[in-house]
């Protein structure tokens, strides 16, 4: 069975309710990253806000990963943080 993309996810959801999750006007993500977007977003909401709004911090990061068990690679935290840079601008103007 192929794992259904948290895009696919939210485009169903979107076509059952008639409402549409502001993640699909978002960063388009690469097929295959689904998982990594999901933590993202898992991470950012439990970051806390500093004097530029909720960034994820290299201390949200290792927090998440002590707390879940999750191990990052070098990779993966870079996508991390680059996502929080890209989305940013995006989530303050809502």
């Amino acid at each position: 069975m192929k794992p259904v993309s948290l895009r696919n996810q939210l485009e169903q959801i979107e076509k059952q309710t008639g409402r549409r999750d502001p993640l699909l006007d978002s960063v388009k993500v690469p097929e295959g990253f689904e998982y990594l977007w999901r933590e993202f977003w898992t991470i950012r909401a439990g970051a806390g806000e500093g004097f530029g709004g909720t960034r994820v911090t290299w201390r949200d990061l290792a927090d998440y990963q002590a707390v879940t068990g999750v191990r990052f690679d070098a990779f993966e935290v870079e996508a991390i943080m680059a996502m929080d840079q890209a989305t940013s601008g995006d989530v303050a103007k809502e």
